[in-house]
């Protein structure tokens, strides 16, 4: 069983954990740009692109664990969608190996229930699901060209990003179906305010997948963080405006995650 990473440039660690039914490959067109400041770990979650033979379990602590043990100690983590989740987990469950948390695109609850509305109905998920186990590629094209929006910049990222993406196997369907209960079974909301590191929550106003609200409840839960809000972007907020993105992980960086060394 290997959890594959691959590391750029050099200096303070940041680790960078995608979401589901993704790689590590959606994180490419500011990977060089990071690796300018920083030494910029690029992990595949369990079962998907290069971690694709992954054999263990999927609750949500095997999953952060897995990772955990391949990223570098002391790093601060930008986990986006479900590994926003993953790192929250990992931030609770080993405090002194996650120095910071960059929380883009996610939520404590990924799924609405009768005391949380600022999820994605459960019928919608369950119906993106099997779409994306019975037409990965079509799925993920449909998936990459909603969030990141219509016009001729966006479409050109989207295209490249299928191209890298593409490169490797789509996850096995245990990795699908893991990933999906834990979207479905995470609730993480009565855990945040134990989380002690400092962290930024970061979010675009039109995501469709996460609803705005549950980054304000993060936001508000979490006792050291701060919140960005992205006018006009979904739910890939470090594609859609890159220079925006890196301006606001610096500075936190800088005058928030330093500041606790």
């Amino acid at each position: 069983m290997t959890i594959f990473f691959e590391q750029h440039g050099s200096g303070n660690d940041i680790v960078l954990i995608h979401g589901w039914g993704m790689n590590g490959h959606v994180w490419q067109p500011i990977i060089d740009v990071m690796a300018r400041h920083y030494r910029v770990t690029v992990i595949d979650f369990p079962g998907h692109g290069r971690s694709r033979d992954y054999s263990g379990s999927y609750s949500l602590r095997t999953v952060a664990e897995q990772i955990a043990q391949v990223a570098p100690p002391q790093a601060t983590w930008v986990g986006w969608s479900l590994g926003g989740i993953v790192s929250m987990e990992a931030a609770l469950a080993w405090p002194d190996a996650v120095k910071g948390l960059v929380l883009v695109g996610t939520t404590p609850k990924f799924v609405q229930s009768t005391d949380w509305q600022d999820g994605m109905p459960p019928e919608l998920l369950n119906s993106f699901s099997g779409d994306l186990s019975s037409n990965y590629k079509q799925t993920l094209t449909r998936f990459l060209s909603l969030q990141l929006g219509d016009d001729r910049e966006f479409r050109q990222i989207a295209k490249v990003l299928r191209q890298q993406i593409f490169q490797y196997d789509a996850p096995d369907q245990k990795a699908l179906l893991g990933g999906l209960k834990l979207l479905k079974e995470s609730d993480l909301r009565a855990r945040l305010i134990q989380i002690t590191q400092p962290s930024l929550v970061v979010h675009g106003d039109r995501d469709r997948v996460v609803p705005e609200g549950a980054a304000r409840y993060l936001a508000d839960k979490i006792p050291d963080s701060g919140l960005q809000i992205f006018s006009g972007v979904g739910h890939i907020p470090f594609l859609a405006q890159p220079k925006k993105f890196m301006s606001h992980v610096d500075e936190f960086f800088q005058t928030r995650v330093m500041a606790n060394v």
